[in-house]
């Protein structure tokens, strides 16, 4: 075996330690044959393939609340289609994955798989992509050669170490768009050095790799919120190069403005999307930064401490151990030193730069440091950390085999040195590999992943059936794991007619009825028709009390056919006969009030219906409201419910929840379906008697901004009444008869407490008013008080119940009080005064005559008394 030539070895000190290491040139004897190299890079990439695609359907057990939510924008997308950059609802997305799993979709049928697929190929293609990085930084002129560490080596360590890290692993097997970010990056990082950075640069292919560096810049602003964090890593480059080199500023700042220029073009959708919709800029951002809490900077510390502790320490993440195997951990500190020593160093600078950028989101966010997608926020980091931890293993390596060879451990032959470096990415497989995939599939997999198989068992039975008629409960067919599974059979989803139901049942196919177990009665349900693969899901209205009441009793009288099982053999349905004479099924009429109201052109109020109508302190009322959406809803809205007494107009009850009807969020109602929902309010026992009503709308959770109302402007709806008595309302003292104005209003009675009062005190009265009709006019009542020669002595004006009860809001045949205090002059003689009352409209101040040609005005009998 021959010796290492002593020209590559500059010092060795006489007590045997290692001098410097500047001119054994390691990186001049090639790691691996040329032959070997892409064998060894192919096996890690499969290996990384088998890692994300083993038992994929299983594990995780059932789709997250997140995926599914994914999956439906994804259908949703490419069944309209629907072409947008970004989705508003979920606190706002972008929308590039979305498109490529519906794609998938298309192709290969719905299913946990094909929806998880996506993350599987973004994963693993992550991995020659980090390596070709890897290659590229360390081949850097003037960076890692200083201390001549083999590029081939580092690169392969990098990849290798993704390939096997537990979080990449756990990421590219479950279904969240920002597992495509880190492809689009490393390809970005790529071709932004092969045209930032090239000896004897051809200006074409130069300017080449930074428009395509450029257009993938610009490519990442449609994958994951993260991406808005590029554009400074690279503007704090550009900046550290034109102070590093300042002979060539106007070549580079050429440069930088061709690779903004395409960035630029390519986001061009996106930027103008925010400026059509700029709620939706922030949304998301607002929701989680640490500036919007009290003391963000304790917040912030308190997020450098957790992460901390959830990379490098037990017990924090994902199944108990550390997010960082032990191997990589001591070449990221290793690696960190390195770079850090050689920070002017451009590759250093960079990576370094691109580390803390991608660290920044999940410091600066509100964290639940419990939940499984944490680490997401920072995934721009991970490809950084992986490099700089191959940065660190890579000079670990060739120190301890330079100290080996000058103990005469081993032989320094040319072969040693290839097998050598041959056996640092297998070594790093096994002893990080090994327990990565043990912890994962065997660990995490038998004991933390506590997902229910709920969803998919009830959508594996209902995607089963071929001809049956299901009725189905819509917590099993909304729920939304299920609801994705759902769509491949039944895409449709309609609202279902009695006539719809009796041609269906003519038909003569079984029927059946899903109940959860060890429930007898659910209040809304969907009927599943299979017909053929394109079959429709039918929304029933919400059943009544008595319907409710009706399946239970029926229930308790039969048998069950079957069971729906989960894993455990547990019972999750019970599966009943269904039959058209079933006692819950006829479809009762709903006194429904009509509105046809519009909330900013997407939503519509089609009506509205409430009971009971009159009711005492501590019983509930309940509202059912009608929606429909107009075009395909871009958002995530909020409904509120304000329930308030007119007379004190005191809030007595509120709602503020997502606007999912009986369903699902509003985003995912099909155009023209109408959508039933239902809210209850329990009125406390100290209640006042009176009337009250219900103020509604919607609005946008970020900013809280709400949707205008296009009938009327305003931003929220009145609607609704009923009246709270604790006794019924006594009769008038005086009874009036034969006092109408017009058609539509009845004067029926007074009540006068105190008929003899002195000047300067204020005389209280109430007027009793009957509608006769439905009112449409807000009305005035005007109140004189007349002397013996018919002067007007004192007068108020005041619309019924001083302004909190219009007469708009009146029902037909309703008798409503109208108490009035006026005050009276001190200077009143005494004797005898008249009441004058009457109505007028108080934009023209015409009056509202009395029936049957008499004045537009009425004075009562009953006379006042002042006595001084």
């Amino acid at each position: 075996m021959g010796k290492i030539p002593t020209s590559q070895i500059r010092t060795f000190r006489e007590d045997g330690k290692i001098g410097k290491l500047e001119e054994y040139n390691l990186s001049k004897l090639p790691a691996f044959q040329p032959s070997i190299l892409p064998i060894f890079l192919v096996l890690i990439i499969i290996l990384a393939f088998g890692l994300r695609v083993f038992q994929l359907n299983t594990l995780p057990l059932s789709l997250s609340l997140d995926e599914a939510v994914d999956g439906l924008d994804a259908l949703l997308l490419v069944r309209l289609p629907w072409l947008t950059p970004f989705l508003q609802n979920n606190f706002g997305r972008e929308t590039l994955f979305f498109y490529l799993q519906g794609l998938l979709l298309k192709l290969t049928g719905i299913s946990i798989f094909s929806l998880r697929f996506a993350s599987v190929l973004a994963g693993t293609l992550t991995i020659p992509l980090l390596y070709a990085v890897g290659k590229r930084l360390a081949l850097e002129r003037s960076t890692f050669n200083v201390q001549r560490l083999n590029p081939t080596t580092l690169s392969l360590l990098a990849a290798a170490g993704l390939a096997v890290s537990y979080w990449h692993i756990y990421f590219s097997r479950v279904s969240l768009r920002a597992i495509l970010l880190p492809p689009l990056l490393l390809g970005l990082i790529y071709c932004f050095w092969r045209g930032w950075d090239s000896p004897q640069p051809r200006e074409k292919r130069r300017q080449g790799w930074l428009l395509a560096a450029g257009f993938l810049l610009g490519l990442t602003f449609y994958t994951y919120l993260a991406a808005r964090l590029l554009p400074g890593l690279f503007l704090i480059f550009f900046v550290f190069e034109l102070i590093r080199n300042k002979s060539v500023h106007l070549a580079k700042l050429l440069d930088f403005l061709l690779f903004c220029s395409a960035a630029a073009i390519t986001a061009l959708p996106l930027l103008l999307y925010f400026q059509q919709n700029p709620q939706a800029l922030n949304s998301r951002t607002e929701a989680i930064s640490i500036f919007t809490t009290d003391a963000p900077l304790i917040v912030l510390v308190e997020n450098f401490l957790a992460l901390l502790r959830l990379h490098f320490l037990a017990h924090t993440w994902l199944g108990q151990w550390p997010a960082l195997d032990a191997v990589s951990t001591v070449g990221l500190l290793v690696g960190l030193s390195f770079c850090l020593y050689h920070f002017k160093k451009p590759a250093c600078f960079f990576i370094l730069l691109w580390w803390l950028i991608g660290t920044a989101p999940v410091l600066l966010s509100k964290q639940d440091w419990t939940a499984t997608t944490t680490l997401l926020r920072g995934l721009i980091a991970w490809p950084a950390l992986y490099l700089i931890s191959a940065t660190g293993l890579t000079f670990l390596s060739q120190r301890l085999f330079i100290w080996l060879t000058h103990q005469k451990t081993i032989h320094h032959s040319p072969f040693t040195i290839h097998n050598s470096q041959f056996l640092l990415p297998f070594l790093l497989l096994a002893f990080a590999g090994l327990p990565n995939t043990y912890n994962y599939f065997a660990i995490w997999a038998t004991t933390y992943n506590d997902f229910s198989d709920h969803p998919p068992a009830i959508a594996r039975y209902l995607n089963r059936q071929t001809d049956q008629l299901t009725l189905t409960p819509l917590k099993f067919y909304a729920e939304t794991a299920a609801n994705f599974l759902l769509q491949d059979r039944y895409p449709n989803l309609l609202n279902l007619d009695e006539a719809t139901l009796q041609r269906l049942f003519a038909s003569n196919r079984p029927a059946v009825y899903l109940l959860p177990d060890r429930s007898s009665a659910e209040s809304a349900f969907a009927l599943l028709v299979p017909d053929d693969g394109r079959g429709t899901a039918y929304l029933l209205p919400p059943l009544t009390r008595l319907q409710i009441e009706a399946l239970a009793a029926h229930t308790r009288r039969i048998a069950p056919l079957t069971t729906v099982l989960d894993r455990e053999q547990e019972p999750i349905a019970q599966v009943y006969p269904l039959t058209p004479t079933a006692p819950f099924l006829p479809f009762p009429e709903s006194p429904r009030q009509p509105l046809q109201v519009s909330f900013n052109q997407t939503i519509r109020l089609t009506d509205f219906w409430l009971e009971p109508r009159i009711l005492k302190p501590g019983e509930t009322v309940t509202l059912y409201l009608n929606w429909q959406a107009q075009q395909p809803i871009d958002g995530d809205y909020y409904l509120f419910i304000h329930l308030f007494d007119v007379a004190g107009r005191q809030r007595w009850g509120q709602v503020n929840v997502p606007l999912t009807g009986v369903l699902f969020d509003a985003h995912r109602w099909p155009v023209g379906l109408t959508v039933p929902d239902r809210h209850q309010f329990t009125l406390p026992a100290d209640a006042p008697d009176g009337v009250y009503r219900f103020e509604v709308g919607l609005y946008y959770p970020a900013s809280q901004q709400r949707l205008p109302t296009t009938t009327t402007g305003e931003d929220s709806l009145i609607l609704g009444k009923f009246h709270v008595w604790r006794q019924p309302p006594p009769p008038p003292q005086y009874p009036l008869s034969d006092i109408q104005f017009d058609d539509s209003i009845a004067l029926v009675g007074l009540d006068l407490p105190v008929s003899s009062v002195s000047p300067g005190q204020t005389l209280a009265f109430s007027l009793h008013w009957q509608a006769l009709t439905a009112i449409p006019q807000n009305y005035t009542v005007f109140v004189h008080l007349l002397d013996a020669a018919g002067t007007i002595r004192a007068q108020q004006d005041a619309a019924p119940q001083q302004g909190r009860y219009p007469t708009s809001w009146w029902d037909p045949d309703e008798t409503v009080i109208d108490s009035y205090a006026l005050p009276l002059p001190s200077d009143l003689a005494s004797g005898s005064y008249t009441l004058r009352v009457g109505l007028y409209e108080p934009e023209t101040g015409l009056r509202l005559p009395l029936k049957n040609g008499g004045p537009d005005f009425v004075d009562l009998p009953e006379s006042i008394k002042l006595q001084n």
